[in-house]
């Protein structure tokens, strides 16, 4: 368990309460941007430090400083902090959830701001469970009103003048691996943390060189290829063993829909663009996808938008976007290797690509074009958002269905291909 607890924070015009953590690792204390934009916080000038961050890496920033109000949730006790401004504090911290220690808590008459407020009633972006605010080294030990208990469980109570908090071991989650929050991370991604040699931690699908990974893609490639009914190639696609979790991606598909249906209006583009899926329907590489499907079965949704190519044949084409996420969360790209696979020969005839359409597997075959599909057990997650039908031109449309990608075309039958 960290040091959490919920406050109030006051603006020049308005207030909110806000989930913060108190840190005395941090030699300041920290608003986060999203937070100081929406109180409409007014700064009184800048900050430059210098962040020393896990492996003995140094990281130079520039921060706006604000002055804060912060108040306890009852009102009866409140105080002005000096504050600077950082993107993101840390990643979301999940609330105590085990009954038993929530019981033991409230015996031992400990009141939790962070177990009795509704986190509803906080700011947050996307996550109820997010920190935006970070008090430091700064204030912390004066914040502290001396009182703390231990409880039977081993967790320590300590109290503050904003109200009680909790830390220590709660037993929760696997034991086989540690969560790991890095604070005052903002552009530096946290896979770069974990690539630093000091740390002497990384993946498993990392730590493997790339000959290794490049020798698996291709025994993986050997294993799943077939070829289907209709003529097609069909390969699964090469999931790393430890990737993020994907998000279904579905707003974000919607949102950027509703961008490249005005886009394409503008253009007197819009009914072209449709032509192109109702051809791909047509064509069955790709396919509708029910309603009750969408309920039953986990899907992520791929964003796609038009590229135009004037002297090109095909003058207006989709690109899909696989390096697409949620906050806190992977994109398709992150899930899937991307190598090259040599033949025993040493010349690379099958490829591991990203492509418009999100696939990674592609061989290559200068005089017999190739397009692979995937397999029906993976097809179902991944998906491309189209409104379906005809839109009016001076409409905006609601998504009315989601169309499953079946990559590929069907292949012709031909000497080479079929003798071994």
């Amino acid at each position: 368990m960290l040091q959490t607890i919920i406050v109030k924070i006051s603006g020049a015009k308005q207030k909110h309460m806000i989930r913060l953590i108190i840190d005395s690792g941090s030699s300041g204390s920290y608003i986060s941007e999203f937070a100081a934009r929406k109180l409409q916080l007014k700064d009184i000038g800048h900050e430059t430090v210098v962040h020393g961050l896990f492996g003995g890496l140094q990281k130079k920033e520039k921060h706006k400083k604000y002055v804060i109000n912060l108040s306890n949730v009852d009102n009866s006790f409140d105080c002005a902090l000096n504050v600077m401004e950082q993107k993101t504090i840390c990643a979301p911290i999940p609330k105590l959830e085990n009954m038993k220690l929530i019981e033991e808590i409230k015996d031992c008459g400990i009141d939790l701001s962070d177990l009795t407020v509704n986190e509803n009633f906080c700011l947050y972006e996307s996550n109820v469970n997010e920190i935006h605010g970070l008090i430091g080294a700064d204030y912390a030990g004066k914040l502290f009103t001396g009182e703390i208990k231990n409880l039977p469980s081993g967790l320590v109570a300590m109290n503050t003048y904003f109200g009680w908090t909790i830390m220590g071991r709660t037993g929760e989650g696997c034991s086989a691996s540690e969560v790991l929050l890095s604070l005052h991370v903002s552009d530096l991604r946290i896979c770069d943390l974990w690539s630093l040699d000091s740390l002497g931690i990384k993946e498993p699908s990392i730590s493997q060189s790339k000959s290794e990974i490049e020798e698996a893609v291709k025994d993986h490639f050997v294993r799943s290829l077939r070829r289907d009914d209709e003529g097609r190639y069909q390969v699964s696609l090469p999931w790393l063993e430890v990737h993020p979790e994907l998000s279904d991606n579905r707003n974000i598909a919607e949102r950027r829909l509703k961008s490249c249906v005005r886009s394409l209006q503008k253009r007197n583009c819009l009914q072209e663009y449709e032509n192109i899926f109702k051809e791909w329907v047509s064509e069955k590489i790709i396919e509708s996808v029910e309603p009750e499907e969408l309920a039953r079965e986990k899907g992520h949704f791929l964003p796609h938008r038009p590229v135009f190519t004037e002297n090109s044949t095909t003058r207006i084409r989709p690109v899909f976007d696989a390096s697409a996420k949620e906050r806190n969360s992977g994109s398709l790209n992150d899930c899937k290797v991307t190598r090259m696979c040599k033949g025993k020969d040493g010349r690379v005839r099958v490829v591991e690509v990203k492509t418009q359409f999100g696939s990674v597997m592609r061989p290559i075959q200068k005089l017999y074009p190739l397009e692979v599909t995937t397999a029906d057990s993976l097809s179902s997650t991944e998906r491309d958002v189209e409104n379906g039908s005809c839109l009016d031109q001076d409409q905006i449309p609601e998504v009315q269905g989601v169309l499953r990608s079946r990559y590929g075309r069907l292949l012709k039958q031909t000497k080479r291909l079929d003798n071994p």
